[in-house]
This record gives C-alpha cells, structure tokens and sequence, in this order.
C-alpha cells in the first residue's frame, strides 16, 4: 500500500467502494492499483505488482505474502 500516487507506474483507478481495514479496525479507501518500484539495500531494483494506493496511508506498506507470491524473496535479521 501507498499513499503517494506519483510512485506508481501503469496505475489504474478502482471504483468508488473498495475499502482495506488496517490494524486499528479503521477502514481505508482504495482508489487504484499498480506497479512501483523498491530499492534494495543492495542497490537493486524490483519491481512490485498490484500495489494498492490509499491516501489516507502516510507510509509505504508491504504485506509479505505478496512480496512472495511474486518470486521475490523476503528476510528478516
């Protein structure tokens, strides 16, 4: 999830209704989805598909099951 619509690439507006509940049981609005960009520790660059974008989220979001369940490898330290 983002908060910032200018990170997404190939974005696509969601119609009104779609909503996300976060830990606080406050619902969030969904306005689109697309694909970002992250940068690894690294230096490398990967690409994430369907990124949520909810503005009322003020920090970046990842859940771990999508991370995997795009071949890509999560750590934890």
């Amino acid at each position: 999830m983002i908060g910032n619509k200018h990170w997404f690439e190939d974005f696509k507006k969601i119609n009104e209704g779609a909503h996300i509940y976060l830990g606080d049981d406050r619902s969030h609005h969904i306005k689109g989805c697309g694909k970002t960009y992250v940068i690894l520790p690294n230096g490398n660059v990967k690409q994430i598909h369907n990124v949520m974008y909810v503005p009322s989220v003020t920090k970046k979001l990842i859940y771990v099951s999508m991370i995997t369940d795009q071949d890509l490898k999560v750590e934890f330290f």
